[in-house]
């Protein structure tokens, strides 16, 4: 599963402000992908990552062997706390901008 967030101007209580959209894409044994799901938020944090991934979760999504994506802080531990077992891994992409 890759995880990645994204931040857009959006309008909320007739005012602009940055908002995070997230993402989820899965890709099977087979190499096929596949969006999971996504939502909007104020931020990233833990709890957004958490209520986010337990969404995905809630709507039946098993078998996360290893998640991809940025060393954000409240996403890996989101994921741990989560998808109990499944690894993690730095994305490559995000690890050289760093």
């Amino acid at each position: 599963m890759f995880l990645d967030a994204t931040y857009c101007k959006a309008r909320v209580s007739h005012r602009v402000v940055s908002q995070a959209v997230v993402i989820a894409t899965g890709v099977s044994a087979d190499g096929r992908r596949e969006i999971l799901g996504f939502a909007v938020g104020d931020s990233e944090d833990g709890a957004f990552w958490t209520a986010f991934l337990r969404s995905l979760k809630a709507r039946g999504l098993t078998g996360v062997q290893l998640a991809i994506s940025d060393a954000h802080a409240g996403l890996v531990s989101a994921l741990r706390a989560v998808f109990l077992g499944a690894a993690w891994q730095r994305c490559r992409v995000h690890w050289s901008c760093a």
